[in-house]
């Protein structure tokens, strides 16, 4: 399925995010995402997007274009260039096109229980959306193949989405190097909740 557009806003009355996805054949699907499952999607969603950065850049690397430095830091700002760049061609000020038949509104979203996260040869992304609908018994799938574009602008409007919904975004803040290392000498200590 080829994506048309993306959109993710947060709902105060369900306390959920609600994902709107339109393909360019027309069809809308909605998805409803939960807070347990938004913090633990956001951080490995983050960790693929950079992964698959690198892995296109080694493609590029192999086809005879130059290479990813291989010093970290600039590899990483090399990723936030890329990142910024994405966003940059991504159209965030076009509304999301309602369905012309009024069909989505009549349709309840699905309520994702599980998401699986697959990185392809070619340095796309697949996202697999598991849930059920309610009053429907069976358990249903959405499967999306992200480029570069689309990870980063799914990731931004997630992350937009989670800060709006005022869930506890220093759970899955990105943090700078120095808070990081601050961060996992802290992290490496058991915790507990009484």
């Amino acid at each position: 399925m080829r994506i048309h557009q993306l959109n993710l806003k947060y709902e105060p009355d369900q306390d959920r995010l609600i994902a709107r996805i339109n393909t360019t054949t027309g069809l809308e699907i909605r998805l409803w995402l939960t807070r347990r499952l938004t913090i633990g999607f956001l951080p490995l969603l983050r960790r693929l997007t950079d992964e698959q950065v690198a892995r296109a850049d080694a493609l590029a690397a192999a086809s005879g274009r130059p290479s990813a430095p291989s010093d970290p830091k600039l590899r990483e700002f090399l990723n936030e260039f890329k990142k910024d760049e994405a966003l940059q061609r991504s159209d965030f000020k076009t509304p999301f096109k309602e369905s012309a038949d009024g069909a989505a509104d009549a349709q309840e979203p699905m309520l994702v229980g599980e998401i699986a996260l697959t990185p392809l040869a070619n340095a796309h992304l697949q996202v697999k959306f598991s849930g059920k609908v309610r009053g429907s018994p069976e358990k249903r799938d959405v499967q999306i193949d992200l480029d570069d574009k689309l990870m980063h602008g799914f990731l931004h409007l997630l992350e937009k989405s989670f800060v709006n919904s005022q869930w506890g975004l220093a759970t899955v803040a990105p943090a700078d190097s120095d808070a990081a290392a601050d961060k996992s000498a802290v992290e490496s200590r058991p915790q507990y909740l009484n």
